[in-house]
């Protein structure tokens, strides 16, 4: 679907991608560790924000920090 501001025949520039691939979510304070079904650990983010409660990793963490992660800037 083209949005109304192209023209005819112009293709859309790709979206940015804002997540930082340098590193992951592991070792931030905001992450707890629970106990999914089969056995398995799930890393939940409950950082402040509309993602809390947001699964950053199942059995490991994903090797990304998404893009509306509060702490993003944050060196660690």
């Amino acid at each position: 679907m083209k949005s109304r501001s192209e023209q005819p025949g112009e293709k859309s520039q790709p979206k940015q991608c804002l997540a930082d691939f340098s590193r992951s979510c592991e070792g931030c304070e905001n992450v707890r560790a629970e106990s999914w079904g089969g056995g398995k650990i799930c890393y939940r983010c409950f950082g402040p924000g509309r993602y809390k409660g947001y699964v950053v990793g199942v059995e490991r963490f994903k090797p990304y920090i998404p893009a509306w992660c509060p702490k993003k800037g944050e060196v660690t």
